[in-house]
This record gives structure tokens, C-alpha cells and sequence, in this order.
């Protein structure tokens, strides 16, 4: 399945069009992700850590529109299945497990090109995200509400060719069973 994802991302990779183009359309390869929530409620203290190196692990699509040659607008929605580690303290009592979960994000971009004319585009600018999670095992509600800033290049190998590279750190807030967790998250991405 894995392979299947590569491959399908690898042939769509190349409907991105050139810096010249209006529209873009392109699949996620993979990445690295570095996730923290944490909370306290009633003098419990709950950290969820996840973080690790992606490829073909999750599947994905973005599909971006140039306004003008410096501003593109865009959104995505991608799939995540993933072991997250939590840690649970109150008390002097600590402890830590795993569980699989499964994440589905829908996320809003503008990209403001730097240098829309080269082969290399770099480009920065905002990003927002809505993620609902559920984790294997557990009947609870998990959604969050993320916004950031991400930055990065778009390296067109030929006018019908290009290659996404970025990285962007969100902080936002996300609610399991009605308790507010503060949550930040670190990624780099390609495709």
C-alpha cells in the first residue's frame, strides 16, 4: 500500500506546474512531524508526544492556485495512522504508554513567492489546520484548531516538474472530551 502511495505521488508529483502556472495540483511523499499536547485538569497531567520520520505513511493531496505571480492560495487535506506516547502524572505518580491512532487534517495556505521567476521558488507565509483524531481502544472525542507560519522552496526541474520542500510550526489548541490541551507542532515536508 505503501509503495502503491509512493508511486501514485511520484506519477502526480508531476501535474505541478511551473512558477508561470495558475494551478497546482500534488500529492504528499512524506516527512517529519514533531507533535506535543499538554494539559491539567483536577491535578492531572497529561502530556501526548508524537514525533518521527514519514515516508508514505500518510496520504495526502494539496492543491494550490496562483493569484498572481507572488501570492498562492491553497489548501490540503491529508490521512495519518501513528503510535503517539502519553504520559499521565498527578500525585507523584507518573506513567507512560502507547496507543495507535488515526488522524485526518484539513488545512487553508498563502504562500507568498519570493523569487517566482526562478527554477527555485522560495516562498513563506500562513498556515491554519482542523485535525480530528481517534486513538485505538479510546471512545473519546479529539479535534484541534492549529495556526502558524511555514516557509520553504519549490524546485521546478522542468516546467511540468517540481519538487516541494517546507517546514512550518503551528501552535493551537485541541479538546479531548471537553479538556483543552494546549498543542504545538513542528514539520517538514516533501513532495
Amino acid at each position: 500500500m505503501k509503495l502503491n502511495c509512493m508511486f501514485l505521488g511520484a506519477i502526480l508529483l508531476g501535474l505541478s506546474g511551473a512558477a508561470e502556472a495558475k494551478s497546482r495540483i500534488g500529492f504528499s511523499l512524506g516527512g517529519y512531524s514533531s507533535v506535543t499536547a499538554s494539559a491539567e485538569e483536577q491535578g492531572v497531567e497529561v502530556t501526548i508526544k508524537d514525533s518521527g520520520f514519514s515516508i508514505g505513511s500518510s496520504g495526502g493531496f494539496v492543491i494550490g492556485h496562483q493569484v498572481s505571480s507572488n501570492i498562492e492560495l491553497g489548501g490540503g487535506l491529508s490521512f495519518a495512522s501513528k503510535t503517539v506516547t502519553q504520559e499521565v502524572s498527578y500525585d507523584g505518580y507518573s506513567d507512560e504508554f502507547e496507543s495507535k491512532a488515526s488522524a485526518t487534517v484539513i488545512a487553508i495556505y498563502m504562500d507568498y513567492n519570493i523569487t517566482p521567476d526562478s527554477d527555485m521558488v522560495w516562498y513563506v507565509g500562513p498556515r491554519v489546520a482542523y485535525e480530528t483524531s481517534d486513538v485505538e481502544g479510546d471512545t473519546s472525542d479529539t479535534t484541534a484548531t492549529r495556526y502558524g507560519a511555514g516557509a520553504g522552496f519549490k524546485y521546478f526541474m522542468t516546467e511540468s516538474i517540481s519538487a516541494d520542500f517546507g517546514l512550518s510550526y503551528q501552535l493551537g489548541s485541541m479538546e479531548v472530551n471537553d479538556v483543552d490541551a494546549d498543542l504545538s507542532v513542528l514539520a517538514v515536508g516533501f513532495g
